[in-house]
């Protein structure tokens, strides 16, 4: 009998740490949040009157940019503002921005079309999926 050995690779750090920058930016606010600060430094209130979103969601959705790096913040009396934290972030939020046509300077996309804007990227791919899935009662996905 043949002893087999099983090889497991790991990803180097960079490629984790690049794929927990795209998981933060997959939330559609959270995108728009970066995409709008592309332009400089916005205060909460300004933010939730220029994209639209509620000032609970807002918050929340800079906390987690906040706290996972992407943004940066300074304090004025009671005011905070935030920015893109570095001209790193600022290069990567750019390029996705233009990838994806995304521009924010005279009117914020709804939440809807930002995953519309994406799929165009998609229509000229031959992807297709076979089955879909379905999720059931404790919300583990299964394919049918």
């Amino acid at each position: 009998m043949h002893e087999q050995t099983q090889e497991t690779s790991r990803p180097v750090p960079e490629l984790t740490h690049a794929a927990g920058v795209f998981k933060l930016l997959s939330h559609p606010y959270r995108l728009m949040i970066c995409c709008h600060l592309l332009s400089g430094e916005s205060s909460v209130g300004a933010m939730e009157t220029d994209l639209g979103i509620r000032q609970p969601n807002l918050s929340r959705e800079l906390g987690k940019l906040r706290n996972g790096g992407l943004l940066a913040t300074r304090r004025e009396s009671k005011v905070v503002y935030y920015r893109l934290a570095d001209t790193n972030t600022a290069r990567m939020i750019r390029t996705l921005c233009d990838c994806f046509s995304i521009s924010l300077s005279v009117e914020p996309p709804t939440q809807a079309a930002l995953p519309a804007a994406i799929s165009q990227v998609f229509d000229d791919t031959d992807v297709s999926f076979q089955e879909e899935p379905t999720v059931i009662a404790d919300r583990r996905t299964v394919k049918n």
